[in-house]
Order: C-alpha cells, then structure tokens, then sequence
C-alpha cells in the first residue's frame, strides 16, 4: 500500500531546501509562538465535527478491518506459542525424568563392574600364586619322595 498523502512532504520553512542531506529524515514539529498557541487552544476548546468523504471514510474502514484481523491474528499465533510453549516444557520434563533413570542405571551398572572387577581381580591373584606355588610344591614333592626313599633304604631309623 502506497502512502501518498503523508509521504509527499513539503519543507517547513521556507529557506530549507529539499536536497539537504537532512531531507530524508522525518521534520520535527516547530512550537508556534505563544500568542498562536494561545489562540489554537481557544479554537481547541470547540470541538469541530470533521467530515470525510466517502473515499476516506472506506480508507478508514479499510484500515480499521485490518487492524481487526491482525489482532486476530496475534491472539492466534499468541495461542499457539502458549500451546506449543506447553508441549515443549512437558516434553523437556519427559525428557528430564529419562534422563535420571538412565543416570541411575548407569550408576547401578558401573557399582556392579566394579564389583565384577575386583572379584576378577582376586581370582587372577589367586590363578597366579598357584601357578608360582605349583612347580615349587612339585618340588617339594619330588625332593620328599626321594628323600624318603632315601632315607628308607639307609635303614629308616637313622
């Protein structure tokens, strides 16, 4: 929509001129001196009735329709983010409580390695001193046999 009534600006002053570097930017209002102002607050006192055409009373109405709809329409798109605010905050919460019976799971099963660990731990300390202890039993059962013999063939009292 083209904006041809309010767009089309004239300078204020007379000895401003349009190719300022200033002139792109909006015009402030300028304070009338007092005695104007105080004749225009004299005239605002009475209210005027201001007549439009029907053109502008369409444009109006125009205006004013579409105000309508995009209010709607915000209602609207404000409705879905509560919903999907909602859903996000019961899916984190979800997703929260899976989470720590996951973490507890995982504390569960690293207590139970550990104990696994440490039996396994033992068992091969175990499997290595019978394996050190093995041959030295051998032979000391070796060593006893013989010696035995030995000694039952001198005559065993002596």
């Amino acid at each position: 929509m083209k904006c041809r009534h309010f767009c089309q600006r004239k300078p204020f002053q007379t000895g401003e001129s349009t190719n300022s570097p200033s002139s792109g930017l909006r015009k402030r209002f300028v304070v009338p001196k007092l005695e104007y102002r105080v004749r225009d607050t004299v005239d605002a006192d009475q209210p005027k009735p201001v007549k439009l055409d029907a053109v502008a009373q369409a444009h109006i109405e125009k205006h004013r329709k579409l105000q309508e709809d995009l209010t709607d329409e915000m209602v609207g798109l404000a409705h879905q983010l509560k919903e999907s605010s909602l859903m996000m905050s019961r899916s984190i919460q979800n997703t929260e409580k899976i989470l720590d019976s996951t973490e507890k799971a995982i504390e569960h099963s690293l207590a139970r390695t550990g104990h696994a660990n440490s039996r396994s731990m033992e068992r091969m300390l175990l499997v290595c001193w019978i394996q050190v202890l093995r041959p030295c039993l051998l032979m000391l059962y070796k060593v006893g046999i013989q010696g035995m013999a030995d000694w039952l063939m001198a005559g065993g009292s002596q």
